[in-house]
């Protein structure tokens, strides 16, 4: 039997650049706000939901100062030459 990995998809693909703080945050809270929204949602809490809520607020705001920077850092390198 053979242990070599086919060339393709089956290699590793493991991406080491560090992710943004705004991406892992938005994430984060958007698991636990969907999490707290069904907890809140399922056992009647109001407490709970604004909980959720929150967290997906706190999401929402994260994503758009990840993509604010996504969208500087792309303009910072696509920037228009000159015109005469």
């Amino acid at each position: 039997m053979s242990t070599a990995s086919p060339s393709g998809t089956f290699g590793a693909v493991a991406d080491t650049s560090p992710r943004h703080p705004g991406y892992v945050a938005s994430i984060a809270c958007g698991v636990v706000g969907a999490v707290l929204l069904i907890a809140g949602a399922v056992f009647r809490s109001d407490g709970v939901a604004i909980a959720g809520f929150v967290a997906g607020a706190v999401s929402l705001v994260s994503a758009l100062v990840w993509r604010a920077d996504l969208v500087a850092s792309w303009r910072a390198d696509h920037r228009r030459p000159p015109t005469v």
